[in-house]
């Protein structure tokens, strides 16, 4: 059977991973914004939730926002996935904690609870990689990731034949650019042979 969430084994494989308290930083959370593009947050202590759901979506081929919105709870909306009513195991799950009016935190569904709560594993969740319980009232909306385009995904093309010489170049104008590097070329190789 296909995992459709790879992004969850890989975060549970983090579940853990903590802050280093004072002036050390755990590399693994600074690696998780270098993974989205933000490679010049060097510190554990900028909230990291958006980068951790990130470089777990990125690792699995889901796309992730664009530029400095990776680290920004907020953009993990449309623009990485398909908004849907009933969350699924690993749906993006977008919180505005207390009803401040602003997003600000992300993290990925597990179950339903009851009782109003929602299960939810993420990163920064009481500064380390683990499971939170959230109330359903704070939740602003699930999304269900997206696999990254071919078009997006910007694979290098390899050239899989050699190109061969044609057998007779094009007719060129006399006078042309073309026609002189041609001219030129013959005359360089003349001097060769």
């Amino acid at each position: 059977m296909e995992n459709t969430t790879p992004w969850m084994d890989r975060a549970v494989a983090l579940l853990g991973t903590s802050e280093v308290a004072g002036s050390v930083d755990n590399p693994t959370i600074v690696q998780f914004f270098a993974e989205v593009g933000q490679d010049w947050i060097k510190d554990d202590e900028t909230a990291w939730c958006a980068a951790f759901a990130g470089t777990m979506l990125k690792r699995s081929g889901y796309s992730i926002p664009v530029g400095i919105e990776t680290v920004r709870a907020r953009a993990y909306n449309e623009t990485v996935g398909t908004k849907v009513t009933t969350p699924k195991y690993g749906d993006i799950v977008l919180l505005n904690y207390g009803n401040k009016g602003v997003i600000d935190h992300v993290s990925f569904y597990v179950e339903d609870l009851g009782n109003g709560l929602v299960k939810c594993l993420g990163g920064n969740q009481s500064d380390k990689v683990k499971y939170s319980n959230f109330k359903k009232e704070d939740i602003v909306g699930y999304y269900r990731p997206n696999p990254v385009r071919r078009e997006e995904a910007q694979v290098p093309q390899i050239q899989t034949r050699i190109p061969t010489a044609p057998t007779q170049a094009p007719e060129q104008k006399e006078g042309s650019q073309a026609s002189l590097l041609v001219r030129f070329l013959k005359w360089l190789i003349s001097l060769i042979s």
